[in-house]
């Protein structure tokens, strides 16, 4: 059995830039800037009747408190270098102003939706391959109002029939699109940049014999809830997660019940 030890929640600024070190690490943990597993996501408030709203930071101090704070993961990756830098600092840029990452390319989802996706049993897990732009269309009739963004053209017509559409290469990142001059809705931007909600928990593996993709994989699956992540089908392999946070179930599974 694979022991896995995430280290978080942490929020982006509590990571010095030019390092890629904790700002503070008094328990002298391993460095975010080592080879390894990341999750991020955002802060919600909560209650007993579910969540409520995303965090406003820029109001808010960035201190994780659990009784009112839950941690909603939208995001399982991995790194083979640097997981701050190599891959933290470019998921960051969600609207791209860089071109350094593929964040204006994930799919958005309307704020009130996001409240639901993550527990979604009848939503589909993989929802980001190209290929399947009918099934998509089709899913966009059976969840109105749910999917704001995909990045594919047939789609995007779908959602907006008066888009003015701009492909970049093949692509047709949110950032350039709008209706009638009128950007189309960024509910990623709305979180990360104007709420400064942006969390991220990491595991280190300095080891380059230990397989990522299959350590991936099954923190995918050893979540309560769903990532738009696209990973592998689910291996099998038998993982003990220990972390801070309410967010993994002792045993991995294609079953997603949400984490409130």
């Amino acid at each position: 059995m694979t022991e896995i030890t995430f280290n978080g929640p942490y929020h982006f600024n509590d990571i010095d830039p030019k390092t890629g070190k904790l700002i503070e690490n008094p328990n002298n943990i391993p460095e975010p800037n080592m080879r390894g597993i990341y999750i991020w996501g955002f802060m919600y408030y909560y209650n007993s009747n579910g969540l409520i709203a995303p965090i406003n930071f820029n109001k808010e101090t960035s201190n994780y408190d659990s009784s009112i704070m839950q941690f909603i993961p939208y995001y399982v990756g991995k790194s083979e270098s640097n997981i701050f830098m190599d891959r933290i600092t470019k998921h960051h840029d969600v609207r791209n102003i860089s071109k350094k990452s593929d964040a204006d390319k994930y799919i958005r989802f309307s704020h009130g939706y996001m409240h639901e996706f993550f527990k979604d049993e009848k939503f589909p897990i993989k929802i980001g391959s190209v290929s399947r732009a009918s099934n998509l269309i089709t899913l966009n009739k059976e969840y109105p109002n749910a999917i704001t963004y995909h990045n594919e053209l047939k789609v995007l017509k779908n959602i907006y029939p008066l888009l003015d559409v701009v492909t970049v290469d093949t692509n047709q990142p949110i950032t350039v699109q709008s209706i009638n001059g009128e950007l189309i809705p960024d509910t990623l931007d709305d979180i990360v940049n104007q709420k400064n909600n942006f969390w991220f928990c990491y595991a280190t593996f300095p080891d380059k014999n230990i397989n990522l993709l299959e350590i991936e994989t099954s923190v995918y699956y050893s979540l309560k809830g769903k990532t738009i992540s696209m990973t592998e089908k689910y291996n099998n392999q038998t993982i003990k997660i220990n972390s801070n946070l309410n967010i993994f179930d002792e045993i991995a599974s294609a079953n997603f019940k949400g984490y409130i």
